[in-house]
């Protein structure tokens, strides 16, 4: 665990410009949600210009129809989904919820959830709207930017609800969505929760931040309970991901929005005995996923040469394959 006084590098949130410190919601969308994540779904061929993919939308209508055991997306489109106001990255929560929901029952009971980079609350205003379901919510952020507009945004979307700033000098009363400053994090009370959750967050991180936040969660997750983790391994953080060996995988695969190669969506659920065995053929199989993704990758970059005829030798086989002993499609 890190002492209160340790001294250590938050990130390029902390580093954000001036403008952006004390910028408009619109503004901040960019750190947020990214550049395409805010394109509104009525701008298909913005989404499609950014993205340098003429039929993304196409591959997330593909892949959320696929995925929709709540049947949310039945009989509407998503010109009618833009209509209502929806971004691209509305289409991420969408994704996140449906996979977090095949696992997870909101409906039983008040669900204690603790997510870990929020943000503004994207998922924290997402998951009680489309469930209809009882929240009891912690946001853990490091940027004050994000706690002052996740805390202004959620009471501005929930007025019925109790949205509380924490602050370890004051008594903890109850509360529906709780905004938690990275800095105080290790004086919020354990008080056990059923889901944890974070998008691509720890991929900024260092190694110590990460594992840091692995304990953390570790700490506060009785048996039972789920872990949501959806980050690259490609990106800032480069290093190890130290999952306790308690935490059975029982999803690790990449979506549709997925930027990297090995860039999985994981839902773990804290076993209480060792579950290395599991998760050793999990780990082989994303494996193998990520390795067929990367072998269609660069498989792609001679695609436009050898249909006009270069590199195409007699036997008609691409130079690229007879030099690849590892190629198996």
């Amino acid at each position: 665990m890190l002492a209160h006084n340790e001294s250590i590098d938050l990130g390029p949130w902390m580093r954000l410009p001036e403008e952006q410190v004390s910028g408009t919601m619109e503004l901040m969308l960019d750190p947020w949600c990214g550049v395409l994540g805010q394109i509104p779904l009525l701008e298909p061929s913005r989404i499609a210009d950014c993205s340098g993919k003429p039929h993304y939308l196409e591959d997330y209508h593909r892949y959320l129809r696929s995925i929709d055991h709540y049947g949310l997306l039945n009989d509407v489109t998503f010109e009618d989904l833009g209509q209502r106001g929806w971004r691209l990255f509305d289409l991420g929560s969408l994704i996140d919820f449906l996979l977090i929901s095949a696992f997870v029952d909101f409906q039983s009971k008040r669900t204690n959830v603790l997510e870990i980079g929020g943000g503004f609350g994207r998922l924290a205003e997402f998951l009680p709207l489309v469930t209809n379901a009882d929240f009891r919510y912690i946001n853990i952020d490091a940027a004050p930017v994000s706690l002052m507009y996740s805390y202004e945004y959620l009471r501005a979307r929930f007025p019925e609800k109790r949205v509380v700033m924490f602050s370890p000098e004051k008594k903890i009363e109850d509360y529906d969505f709780l905004i938690v400053p990275t800095w105080h994090a290790d004086a919020l009370p354990k008080e056990a929760v059923d889901l944890v959750i974070n998008v691509e967050s720890m991929q900024e991180m260092n190694q110590t931040l990460v594992d840091y936040y692995l304990s953390y969660i570790d700490e506060r997750t009785p048996v039972g309970s789920h872990i949501y983790l959806v980050n690259s391994r490609e990106w800032l953080f480069k290093g190890t991901w130290n999952f306790p060996p308690s935490w059975e995988v029982l999803y690790r695969h990449r979506t549709v929005r997925a930027w990297t190669p090995d860039q999985p969506a994981e839902l773990f659920r804290k076993a209480d005995v060792v579950v290395e065995a599991v998760n050793r053929l999990r780990k082989a199989a994303f494996d193998q996923e990520v390795d067929a993704v990367r072998q269609i990758a660069e498989l792609a970059k001679y695609k436009h040469l050898v249909e006009i005829g270069h590199l195409v030798p007699a036997d008609g086989v691409p130079q690229v394959l007879q030099d690849s002993s590892e190629t198996d499609l």
